[in-house]
């Protein structure tokens, strides 16, 4: 299941994109995480018969989320750790963060 279909995500990265890049660094090396990356390659229909060929390379985060509320708090930003994406929930040990400047 995708989160985002193509258009949103471009959305998303065009107009966030930007802020994330330069809050993400920051807030990691708050947080004093262990880092791991995964190569991803996938091969996706291209509706003539033919397939297409992706890769992407992950840098993977792993933090304990219930540090993020005080953490962020802490530098003005309301946080809230959930487990859904709107009404879709995540698989099980996902969450989404999302925070507002307060």
């Amino acid at each position: 299941m995708d989160y985002y279909e193509q258009d949103l995500a471009l959305v998303h990265a065009r107009g966030f994109g930007q802020h994330a890049d330069s809050c993400a660094p920051g807030i990691l090396e708050l947080l004093a995480p262990e880092v791991f990356v995964r190569d991803i390659t996938t091969f996706v229909p291209d509706g003539a018969g033919a397939w297409r060929r992706g890769h992407e390379r992950h840098e993977n985060v792993l933090v304990d989320t219930s540090l993020i509320p005080a953490l962020l708090g802490s530098h003005g930003v309301a946080a809230r750790v959930r487990s859904s994406f709107g009404a879709e929930e995540l698989p099980p040990g996902l969450r989404t963060v999302t925070g507002v400047r307060s």
